[in-house]
């Protein structure tokens, strides 16, 4: 009985987190360029994916391969929790100005093994858009593009 209840709760907390984040993604858009209006910057929003490599080495005593596991960072994490701080303080978009995947080559003491840990640094203004409408046609030539996508590609 008690195994059913566990399993039903635990269905019912998945489905309401997948909720959450498919509301996120779909209410929190991210810009390639600036509007061309008198848009808000409401904060820069700093979020980090991963765990440091000393994490790894000293916090635990937990096998090796396993820290490295739950060490590693994400970029659909980052960029969830980039979109959910935006959301909370009650932005309409985010615009990526910094972005970095910082790798560092993990040894396991074994000469031939390695394992490169990923951590993703995004820095993003979080942004309230225009209520005035665009009359005019405006093409994305004519607005201000963001630095970064937010795949973290510049933005050229």
């Amino acid at each position: 009985m008690i195994k059913i209840i566990s399993l039903i709760l635990c269905t019912c907390l998945f489905a309401c987190s997948s909720l959450d984040e498919d509301k996120i993604n779909n209410e929190i858009s991210s810009l390639s360029h600036y509007p061309n209006c008198s848009y808000e910057i409401l904060d820069i929003i700093k979020v980090r994916s991963g765990k440091t490599v000393s994490d790894v080495y000293y916090k635990t005593t937990s096998p090796l391969g396993l820290r490295i596991s739950r060490a590693q960072g994400d970029k659909n994490e980052a960029i969830l929790a980039l979109k959910s701080e935006a959301y909370r303080i009650g932005a309409d978009a985010i615009a990526v100005t910094e972005f970095n995947n910082d790798t560092k080559l993990i040894s396991t003491h074994r000469s031939e093994q390695a394992v490169v840990l990923n951590n993703y640094y995004y820095t993003a203004q979080a942004i309230k858009l225009c209520k005035e409408p665009q009359h005019e046609s405006i093409t994305e030539i004519k607005r201000k593009p963001v630095p970064y996508l937010i795949d973290g590609t510049e933005n050229l």
